[in-house]
C-alpha cells in the first residue's frame, strides 16, 4: 500500500491503518521517513497552525522570517526563532545565533539542580585534596581516635592490623596535589567478626542540611574520589547518620592493583531514620574502611538501619604489611552528576579547616601572642583572637611551659610557671603565672612563643 485515505479522511503512507489521532501517519523503515525539501531561500519545514489560535509555528532551516540559514529553527512564523541550533550544535533559546553550547537570551527559572565545574561551594568535604596538614604530615601507628590530614579521624577497633598514614605526593597523572597514603606495616590477614578499621570524615549539619536527610524531599549526592589499592576488587564508601543506626554502604570495584582509578557513586540521601538539621553537630558522615568484620557489614547500595562499616565481601586491605592504599580529591555534592573536583585557594581551604582545629605553631623568633593585663602580682591574663569563629568552644593544648616566655616591663623576660587556657569559639584568654618579677609593680607584659617545637592548639572537630 502506497496511500490510504479512511473514512475519516486519515491519510497514511506505507499503512493501510492510518492513526486516528492524526491526519497523516508514515510507515517507513528507511533512515529518512519524511524528506521535506525546498529550493526556496525562505523556508524549508513545517508550518503549525491551529484555527483557534493566530498563532503559526515553524519548524524548519534556512533563511526565511528567521534569517538564520544553516540553522534548525522553532519559532513562530514571523517573529523569530524561539529555539535555534546550529551546524556545531550550540543550542540557541531565545536568540538565532547561539556562541555557546547552551546561549540564553533572557532569564532562566531553574526548579531542579544544576552541575557545573565551576560552580564555588559544590563540595560538602573541606580538605578533600588533602593539602592541608596542620597536626603534621605522617602518622605513625595510628590509633583509634586519631586526627590526620585536616578533618580526618582514624577509626579502629579489633584489629592488630597497623598502618602509617602520610600526606603524600603520590597522585593521577595530570593531577597535582597530594594525596593521603595509608601504608599497613603490620598485617592482619585473618578477619574477626568485631574487626574494623578505616578512614573517617564528619559534615557539620550547617552544611549537609543542603540534602535534607531524613525526609521525603532526600536529595540525590554523587561521591567522587581518586583511588589507588594494592587490592582489586570490591571496595566501599559507607555513608553515614550522626547516630551510627543508618548508613547506606556503597560499593565499588577497583580494577587494576596499585593504580589511580576514578570512582563515581550516585544515590538518594535516606528519607527516614535520625539526621539533624541545621546544628552544628554530625550531619553526615563518610567511611572508607580498611578492614571490616562481618559484625559491620551489610549489602550493598542499599539503606541499612545498622551501624554498618562496609560491604559483605569487601576487600581486606590490611591483609598484607606491603599494601599501600591512597586517596585523593574527595568530592560529595548535591545532584546525579560528578563535576570536576573543586579546587579552593590554599587561604580558604585553611580558614575551613580552622573552624574544627587551629594550630598556632613557632614560626619566627619571639613570635608575640598577646599582651598581658595585671589580675595580681603573679597573674596576669590576655586574649588571643581565633583565625575563624570554631564550631563549638575548643579543646586546649600547649606544648612545654618552656616553650613560652611572659615579658615584664623593667624586670625582663622569664618562663611561667603556670599557664591556663579557657576558649569561647572566638577567642582564647591566656593566663600565666610568673614566679619572678611583678605584674602590678613592673607595669606592660606580654607572653611570647619562643620555643621551636612549642605550640597552642584549639579542637573544635565532631
Amino acid at each position: 500500500v502506497a496511500i490510504t485515505i479512511d473514512s475519516s479522511e486519515n491519510v497514511g503512507i506505507g499503512t493501510a491503518s492510518p492513526a486516528t489521532y492524526g491526519k497523516f501517519t508514515v510507515n517507513d523503515t528507511a533512515a529518512q521517513s519524511v524528506y521535506i525539501r525546498s529550493t526556496s531561500t525562505n523556508f524549508s519545514g513545517l508550518l503549525l497552525e491551529n484555527t483557534n489560535s493566530a498563532t503559526k509555528w515553524q519548524i524548519g532551516v534556512e533563511g526565511g522570517a528567521f534569517n538564520t540559514a544553516g540553522k534548525l529553527n522553532i519559532g513562530i512564523s514571523g517573529v523569530g526563532p524561539a529555539l535555534a541550533i546550529d551546524a556545531s550544535r550550540n543550542v540557541g533559546i531565545g536568540t538565532a545565533s547561539p556562541s555557546t553550547k547552551l546561549h540564553v537570551a533572557g532569564d532562566v527559572t531553574v526548579t531542579g539542580d544544576i552541575s557545573a565545574n565551576n560552580f564555588a561551594g559544590r563540595n560538602l568535604i573541606i580538605n578533600g585534596g588533602m593539602t592541608i596538614a596542620q597536626r603534621g604530615t605522617s602518622f605513625a601507628a595510628a590509633a583509634n581516635g586519631a586526627y590526620l590530614l585536616d578533618r580526618y579521624k582514624y577509626l579502629k577497633s579489633g584489629t592488630t592490623g597497623v598502618v602509617t598514614i602520610t600526606q603524600d605526593a603520590d597522585m593521577p597523572t595530570g593531577h597535582v596535589g597530594f594525596s593521603m597514603k595509608v601504608d599497613c606495616t603490620t598485617a592482619d590477614a585473618s578477619v574477626a567478626a568485631a574487626d574494623v578499621a578505616g578512614i573517617r570524615y564528619f559534615v557539620e549539619g550547617f552544611d549537609s542540611v543542603v540534602l535534607a536527610a531524613g525526609t521525603s524531599a532526600a536529595k540525590n549526592i554523587t561521591i567522587s574520589f581518586w583511588v589507588k589499592s594494592a587490592k582489586t576488587g570490591t571496595h566501599s564508601v559507607v555513608v553515614q547518620n550522626g547516630g551510627s543506626n543508618r548508613a547506606y554502604p556503597a560499593s565499588y570495584t577497583v580494577s587494576v592493583a596499585d593504580t589511580w582509578e576514578y570512582k563515581t557513586l550516585t544515590l538518594l540521601m535516606d528519607t527516614v531514620g535520625t539526621w539533624i538539621g541545621a546544628t552544628n553537630g554530625i550531619g553526615v558522615g563518610l567511611f572508607f574502611p580498611l578492614i571490616v568484620g562481618s559484625n559491620f557489614t551489610d549489602p550493598a547500595d542499599a539503606w541499612v538501619s545498622a551501624e554498618s562499616f562496609g560491604v559483605n565481601s569487601g576487600v581486606n586491605i590490611l591483609d598484607n604489611a606491603a599494601n599501600n592504599f591512597f586517596l585523593t580529591e574527595i568530592q560529595v555534592e548535591v545532584g546525579s552528576v560528578a563535576t570536576e573536583f573543586e579546587h579552593r585557594s590554599i587561604g580558604t581551604e585553611l580558614a575551613l579547616c580552622q573552624r574544627y582545629f587551629e594550630k598556632v605553631a613557632y614560626t619566627i623568633s619571639s613570635q608575640d601572642l598577646c599582651a598581658i593585663a595585671t589580675i595580681q602580682s603573679t597573674n596576669g591574663v590576655g586574649a588571643y583572637q581565633f583565625k575563624v569563629t570554631k564550631r563549638a568552644n575548643p579543646t586546649n593544648a600547649y606544648s612545654a611551659l618552656s616553650d613560652f616566655v611572659v615579658f615584664v616591663a623593667s624586670y625582663g623576660s622569664n618562663t611561667p610557671s603556670g599557664l591556663s587556657l579557657i576558649s569561647s569559639t572566638t577567642e582564647v584568654a591566656i593566663n600565666p603565672t610568673i614566679s619572678a618579677g611583678n605584674f602590678l609593680a613592673q607595669g606592660a607584659s606580654f607572653v611570647r612563643l619562643t620555643g621551636t617545637s612549642g605550640f597552642l592548639s584549639f579542637n573544635a572537630e565532631l
